[in-house]
């Protein structure tokens, strides 16, 4: 376990919050995330994530076929095909393959998935995709790069979020855009459910972001946002974001195409 003394984001000051068990939670003078202290190292996080919270090889995962979720996430990965340049897309922790169905579906021609659970990958390898049953920071993708790079339901669960924004960032095509959605710590749920938040899960969950600091993490990865949109149903933010020095191409997306990019959430 690794002690964290000072926000993993901005480096500012953190009052603590609340407990859970042997962890203690903080929350950022500066710009609000909550972190948690102490975090798994790297040998730890392979543990939970490998043996601990990956199902079993072999997991068939018939009840994720439903046509009207493949629909729901096609949806989504065509409004994000727009957003970009090209037709490639990557997804960190793709899971059993959901959403990169939807990114067959909506047209995009070269997609790969990151997936280090091992009953996961063999189901989304299954499907016909390429899968690197890994941890993302020990892939090594030589000189790929993306048009479209999704995340969803990840950096929560990731102890230096400007590491893995800043290796996502680095395959990023010029023009191309990343999407994140992760709990939203400062949604009107959130709020009412205080300390008592069921996303508030240690060692699972290790960063709880909101607008503010999803902005203080893409200006220390070199990423400008294009819009943040609050789900309603459930307690998500999602975040979309291209590399600053694309910022003078950013697109001028409306309410209508924003809210469709929340549809057909995994969690």
């Amino acid at each position: 376990m690794l002690a964290i003394e000072q926000c993993p984001v901005c480096q500012g000051p953190g009052d603590w919050y609340t407990d859970r068990g042997d962890y203690k939670i903080f929350r950022c003078t500066n710009c609000t995330l909550f972190y948690t202290s102490p975090v798994p190292d790297a040998e730890e996080l392979k543990t939970l994530y490998r043996d601990e919270w990956s199902v079993p090889a072999g997991q068939t995962y018939i009840h994720r076929r439903k046509l009207t979720r493949a629909w729901r996430l096609g949806l989504r990965a065509r409004k994000l095909r727009r957003l970009s340049s090209g037709n490639s897309l990557l997804e960190i922790g793709c899971g059993p393959g959901d959403f990169l169905r939807g990114a067959r579906a909506a047209g995009f021609t070269t997609i790969v998935g990151v997936e280090p659970g091992d009953g996961e990958a063999e189901y989304a390898r299954s499907l016909g995709f390429e899968i690197c049953n890994q941890m993302f920071l020990e892939v090594d993708f030589a000189d790929a790069r993306f048009d479209v790079i999704v995340s969803r339901q990840v950096i929560e669960h990731v102890p230096d979020p400007i590491e893995f924004l800043t290796t996502a960032a680095a395959l990023l095509r010029p023009g191309g855009c990343i999407m994140l959605e992760t709990p939203c710590s400062s949604h009107f749920k959130a709020r009412l459910a205080g300390k008592d938040w069921r996303y508030l899960w240690p060692p699972w969950h290790l960063n709880l972001f909101n607008e503010k600091s999803f902005a203080a993490l893409f200006e220390k990865c070199g990423l400008e946002a294009v819009f943040f949109r609050r789900h309603l149903r459930k307690t998500y933010v999602t975040a979309v974001a291209r590399l600053a020095s694309d910022s003078c191409h950013i697109y001028d997306v409306g309410q209508h195409d924003a809210a469709s990019l929340t549809a057909g959430n995994r969690d």
